[in-house]
């Protein structure tokens, strides 16, 4: 891919804090018209990075480049970028549409006003043009937010944890509709979280970041079913794990002997929960509660003092016993 046909590409970025690399040697791009999730617990890098795509840091060494030209040592407000925060940073004294016109002042004022007007009405708050951010609710908080970054032209729209201080009915709803608002430009955007489940509702792409290195890059659903490391897989979202030793491709471990396709020597096998299979063969395990897991109903059973989670089954009372197994396509091993 050309760099002229990315609407961002970072060019093998390094930052240290003293002795301590921070971002490592990273290339990153984000092609026109596509959302990116950038995911990554906290430590991993990921607003370091954001800083040094937002011209607030400079990279020590490495390329930053938007819509194919180099911007490296360009200012924040000569990038051509639009911004979306976790706290809207909107100006509280400002009207819903004084806040989109703030950012316009390159256009005159008819114009200015008429495009801020359309784009209330795009993210649907026709009707809210006077209103100030205190009598609006966190999502159309939200939706201001986003107009407001349409509203300088953004070559890309970056998106910081923007619906982390929302709760989860509302944050649902308006992940799905920010993400199709963007798309129906035909916008790119880079959208920084450490919320998996955000990461897949929103990506084209899913990139992984860990200790300020890339660990994954791929479609959501590849990079799910088949992570790299541990260290990605554990970020991707709830892992089950167990200790083990592989010998002629049998992996054996505490009250466990599962057929695997791997090479020898110690390792982790781990599977998501939906991927455990309660029944009368597999490891001997016992319900400790039933919980649940962002809508999903969820039983927690103990097995030689860990915890391993799966769906239940309707049968199934505290303190019964059972068996756990996996099917050998769903189990991932990660050797030491």
């Amino acid at each position: 891919m050309s760099q002229s046909s990315d609407a961002l590409r970072l060019e093998r970025i390094e930052k240290r804090f003293g002795p301590k690399a921070i971002v490592s040697d990273l290339s990153l791009h984000v092609a026109q018209g596509e959302i990116v999730a950038l995911l990554g617990a906290s430590g991993s890098g990921k607003t370091t990075l954001l800083r040094l795509i937002c011209g607030i840091l400079k990279p020590d060494s490495g390329r930053v480049l938007i819509g194919g030209i180099d911007v490296t040592s360009a200012a924040p407000e000569r990038r051509g970028l639009g911004y979306v925060f976790q706290d809207y940073a909107l100006m509280p004294h400002l009207s819903t549409i004084d806040n989109l016109l703030l950012v316009m002042h390159a256009e005159n004022k008819i114009t200015a006003r008429n495009r801020a007007l359309e784009l209330l009405r795009t993210v649907g708050l026709s009707g809210f043009e006077a209103s100030r951010p205190e009598r609006l609710s966190g999502g159309q908080r939200q939706r201001v937010a986003l107009a407001r970054a349409l509203a300088v032209r953004p070559k890309l729209i970056l998106l910081d944890e923007p619906y982390s201080a929302l709760d989860p009915v509302l944050r649902e709803g308006l992940r799905a509709e920010v993400a199709r608002l963007i798309r129906q430009g035909g916008r790119s955007a880079l959208h920084v979280t450490h919320d998996p489940d955000e990461a897949f509702a929103v990506a084209d792409r899913l990139v992984v970041l860990g200790r300020g290195q890339m660990l994954e890059d791929g479609p959501p659903q590849s990079v799910y079913d088949a992570p790299r490391s541990l260290e990605s897989a554990r970020a991707l979202g709830r892992l089950n794990e167990l200790r083990g030793v592989i010998r002629a491709g049998i992996a054996r471990g505490a009250g466990f002997e599962w057929a695997v396709a791997s090479r020898d020597g110690p390792a982790t096998l781990a599977w998501r929960w939906e991927h455990g299979v309660i029944g009368a063969t597999g490891l001997a395990v016992t319900l400790e509660r039933l919980t649940s897991l962002r809508g999903s109903r969820l039983a927690l059973w103990q097995c030689d003092n860990q915890h391993l989670v799966a769906a239940p089954t309707s049968a199934e009372a505290v303190g019964s016993r059972a068996h756990l197994s996996v099917p050998a396509q769903n189990l991932l091993v990660f050797h030491d």
